[in-house]
């Protein structure tokens, strides 16, 4: 019986050492999610400033200043430029979205391994006060 109770213990020991080193695997797998994320968000912010400085110089290009052509081409750049970027944009953001939702589920899966972590501690104490009541029993 006490070698019994030996071996549960070792095993539960085994088992808690290998959900402990799959914790901290995702603990920093969600680290690395959360750096990326704040990488992309920094330049979805710069695309962002990007597109507002073309559109500011789409919109303040005096017509005075340079002739008709020059106009109607720095126009035509700008406007290819602006899409570019609005289409890096949307790439960007639908990245972050990857992102955020695989950063929610690496934390569900977190708590859900907390929770197995939990249930097996919570057995293995029943399973020892089981087996110190049988032995008092003897």
């Amino acid at each position: 019986l006490a070698e019994q109770e030996r071996q549960q213990r070792e095993q539960l020991r085994a088992r808690s050492a290998g959900l402990e080193r799959e914790v901290a695997q995702l603990r920093d797998k969600v680290g690395d999610l959360e750096a990326q994320l704040r990488y992309q968000r920094q330049e979805s912010d710069r695309r962002r400033a990007l597109i507002a400085s073309l559109q500011q110089r789409c919109s303040s290009t005096s017509a005075a200043e340079r002739d008709v052509s020059e106009l109607a081409a720095d126009r035509e750049e700008s406007r290819r430029r602006l899409q570019n970027a609005q289409r890096e944009l949307g790439r960007k953001d639908v990245a972050l979205q990857e992102l955020r939702q695989e950063v929610s589920e690496v934390r569900r899966q977190r708590a859900e391994l907390q929770l197995k972590e939990e249930g097996a501690l919570a057995r293995s104490e029943a399973e020892v006060a089981r087996a110190r009541a049988l032995k008092v029993d003897l």
